[in-house]
């Protein structure tokens, strides 16, 4: 939708679950400002829809007495996410949007909503709570900051409230909607989606946001940890090699700091000590860690490239390995296993000749590295080349056919987790 476009319908859901004392004024200020929004927008209409979740108070009562508004009662409460999908279903829109029915959000911005998304072109628009004048209280405000900056340092775009509850996206949004979490979480998954999916655009600009009317359905601690664990999950399927990535890194790093000082007192004494056993074992252990977990890094980011089509590329590290690494990974995996060989030799030979093994143990750990280390660099070379001969396979099967399965693995998991509430 280009800057200069008019016309097209807005279409206002607003869910609400146990909301008798805000509905009726939230309703009555967005049908108020139906008007307004399509002069200021060049809307052509704008309809407003109210999602009941299962109220057990007079919100179906209270919304039922102001006409000109759609009305969806669902009989079971099945979550934030579950209304505001529902309301999605039923409207006609060609932008939709959302706002929440405690009386926090201004109907009439949603003009400024659809104006910045025509200007900047956005797929996803949504009023920032986060600004000197908001009435959000403290605590919330200090979680809501530390979930936008959890999710701004894992995708590399700048967003400064992630869990906004008055949101503008375009139509074609609704094709991975359904993926989106039915609970309160809805909100900064579709940000953590936007963010990380490269074919998607999200802009913010400041809202108005005042207090709640009636009791909040938000519990800071439950409800803290699924928004953080929902934006760390979407980062990890997207870019699952900067979680490996860091892992193996701490682990070589680990493994460096213990090893230092048994190199410095060798250079130093020419001898290795026995009760340096346990810390060049466990040099061992982290080094075979921290590089399983760089190789893993590079499949996963792999499997996911192939899976998600709207994922990030791949950066230059990633790209160097995946690309240069990996193929000849076999090549270096014999070649520590034939050093390994020749540390141990001597060993082998004197154990042939006389029964006895008289080199030092540390050649043998020192032969234990390099064996398991190279058996992983051969392992993750045969796992490298199945994943390339199935993206070769993957490329030739035709695009509706990707989607479909794609459609299955996303009804079968669903299906999987069940309800959200």
């Amino acid at each position: 939708m280009n800057a200069d476009e008019r016309g097209g319908v807005l279409s206002i859901v607003i869910p609400a679950y146990n909301e008798e004392q805000a509905v009726a004024g939230t309703v009555r200020a967005a049908l108020a400002a139906r008007a307004p929004i399509c002069a200021a927008a060049g809307l052509d209409d704008v309809e407003v829809i109210v999602v009941s979740d299962g109220s057990t108070d007079r919100t179906v009562e209270r919304t039922r007495e102001i006409g000109g508004v759609g009305l969806i009662v669902c009989e079971n409460n099945r979550g934030y996410g579950a209304a505001i999908k529902t309301g999605f279903r039923a409207c006609r829109g060609d932008l939709l949007g959302f706002m929440d029915a405690d009386g926090t959000c201004e109907a009439a911005f949603f003009a400024d909503l659809v104006c910045e998304m025509r200007r900047t072109g956005a797929d996803i628009v949504l009023g920032s709570r986060l600004h000197p004048d908001s009435r959000m209280p403290r605590v919330r405000r200090i979680g809501n900051m530390f979930f936008a900056a959890l999710l701004s340092l894992l995708s590399g775009t700048r967003v400064r409230d992630s869990a906004s509850g008055m949101r503008v996206l375009r139509r074609a949004c609704l094709e991975w909607i359904d993926v989106l979490p039915d609970g309160l979480h809805f909100t900064p998954a579709m940000s953590a989606m936007a963010c990380f999916n490269r074919n998607l655009r999200i802009a913010e600009i400041p809202m108005p946001y005042q207090e709640r009317r009636g009791e909040s359905k938000l519990r800071v601690v439950r409800d803290g940890l699924r928004f953080m664990g929902i934006i760390v999950a979407t980062a990890y399927s997207y870019l699952p090699f900067r979680f490996f990535l860091a892992a193996g890194l701490l682990a070589l790093a680990g493994g460096l700091v213990l090893g230092v000082p048994v190199l410095q007192r060798y250079a130093a004494t020419g001898r290795i000590e026995t009760w340096q056993f346990y810390r060049i074992m466990t040099v061992v252990m982290l080094g075979n860690m921290g590089l399983t977990s760089l190789l893993v890094g590079v499949l996963a980011g792999d499997l996911a490239r192939l899976l998600l089509h709207d994922a990030a590329r791949p950066g230059k590290f990633s790209r160097f390995l995946s690309r240069s690494a990996m193929p000849r990974s076999w090549i270096a995996g014999l070649a520590l296993i034939a050093v390994a060989f020749v540390l141990v030799l001597p060993g082998l030979q004197s154990y042939i000749a006389t029964g006895r093994v008289t080199i030092h143990w540390s050649f043998v750990a020192t032969a234990l590295l390099l064996v398991t280390t190279g058996g992983n660099l051969i392992l993750f070379f045969f796992l490298f080349r199945l994943q390339a001969l199935l993206e070769r396979r993957m490329a030739g099967l035709p695009a509706a056919l990707r989607r479909a399965g794609g459609q299955r693995e996303i009804a079968a998991d669903k299906e999987m987790r069940g309800p959200d509430r």
